[in-house]
């Protein structure tokens, strides 16, 4: 019985009932299946396997998924600056420091898994000091050396360094620092 036409494929569709629930919500929808589309499905997991092997088939475009993964990270994980000035500082800063460099570098090589890792690193520890001025009930613009070394002094880094390096006195970091 294995060996008829789509035996295989429908015992692997039985075998994990996510898997029907991702095609159902795909043929449910209106419009071509894309990337976003396939972003928008949960769980991410069979979502990710199917738009693997849409690219191999030639459906869909390939894309550095490095680059797709941590684009939706950072939407995510910046929602979680407490303090709205700080939050769209940041958003500003991931958008033409962070996210600018890697997709130049994208359009020569495949962003690597480390790439990716060292951005969310770096990311987490400025929303670290971020959330921590606001509960200091201190501006990003109103942030000095004093309290800088403060928090490093209570929370000190466990990845990238935190420093000064976009325009102002706002306190940021660069990945690799």
């Amino acid at each position: 019985m294995s060996g008829q036409p789509g035996t295989n494929l429908l015992y692997w569709l039985n075998r994990r009932p996510a898997r029907l629930t991702v095609l159902r919500a795909l043929a449910a929808g209106s419009g071509p299946v894309t990337h976003a589309t396939l972003d928008s499905l949960r769980p991410a997991k069979v979502a990710d396997n199917l738009r693997m092997h849409l690219v191999a088939g030639g459906a869909l475009p390939a894309r550095d998924e490095q680059l797709a993964g941590l684009e939706r990270w950072l939407a995510t994980r910046t929602a979680q600056v407490r303090a709205p000035e700080s939050r769209k500082v940041l958003q500003a800063y991931v958008t033409w420091r962070l996210l600018r460099r890697l997709r130049r570098f994208s359009r020569r090589r495949l962003v690597s898994q480390a790439q990716a890792h060292g951005v969310r690193a770096y990311v987490t520890q400025v929303i670290r000091l971020l959330n921590w001025l606001h509960t200091q009930d201190v501006a990003l613009s109103a942030c000095t050396q004093d309290l800088l070394d403060a928090w490093l002094d209570d929370y000190p880094a466990r990845g990238p360094r935190v420093h000064s390096s976009s325009p102002g006195p706002a306190a940021t970091a660069t990945p690799g620092s």
